[in-house]
C-alpha cells in the first residue's frame, strides 16, 4: 500500500487519504472475505494513487450458496458489473436473508414522490446506510425492475 501522503497528493483529497491509510489497515483478510473495489463517486478524480475520490477497497464476505450468489450477481448487475454496490452485500445477507421477496417488499404501492427514489421505501436505505444518492438510485432502478413474484 502506498503511504497516506502520496495518495492524498495524487489526488488531492483528504479522504483519499484515510482510504489509503485504512486499505493498509486493511492487509489481513478475514476468512471468507473478498476485497472489492466499492466505489461511491461519480468514478471521476484517479491520479497516481489508484484509489478515486469516494472508492474505497472494503472487505466482503463472499457468497456462501446458489441464493446468496444468486443477491451477489444481482448487485453486480445493478452497476454494470462495477461492484460498487457490493459493499451492501453483507447487510443485504444479515438483514434480509439475500431474500429477493423481502427486497421487492421495498416497491410502495404508491409512490411519496415523484421519480424512482419515491417509489421505494425510505427505511430500505436506512437499514442498508446507503447515503449516496447514485447508489440509491441504481438500487431503485433494480428494484422496480424485480417481478413481482421473485
Amino acid at each position: 500500500a502506498r503511504p497516506a501522503a502520496a495518495a492524498a497528493g495524487a489526488g488531492g483529497s483528504d479522504q483519499a487519504a484515510r482510504i489509503a491509510a485504512a486499505g493498509a489497515a486493511d492487509s489481513v483478510a478475514p476468512a471468507g472475505a473478498t476485497p472489492v473495489a466499492a466505489t461511491g463517486g461519480d468514478g471521476g478524480g484517479g491520479g497516481e494513487s489508484g484509489v478515486t475520490a469516494g472508492e474505497s477497497t472494503a472487505l466482503v464476505a463472499a457468497p456462501g450458496n446458489d441464493k446468496e450468489q444468486a443477491m451477489w450477481d444481482w448487485l453486480e448487475s445493478l452497476d454494470n458489473g462495477r461492484g460498487s454496490l457490493l459493499q451492501y452485500f453483507g447487510v443485504l445477507k444479515s438483514e434480509f436473508d439475500s431474500d429477493f421477496t423481502q427486497i421487492t417488499a421495498a416497491k410502495l404501492s404508491e409512490p411519496i414522490a415523484p421519480g424512482l427514489l419515491g417509489s421505494i421505501e425510505p427505511s430500505f436505505f436506512d437499514v442498508l446506510g446507503c447515503r449516496q444518492v447514485g447508489h440509491r438510485l441504481l438500487f431503485a432502478k433494480g428494484i422496480l425492475a424485480l417481478p413481482a413474484d421473485p
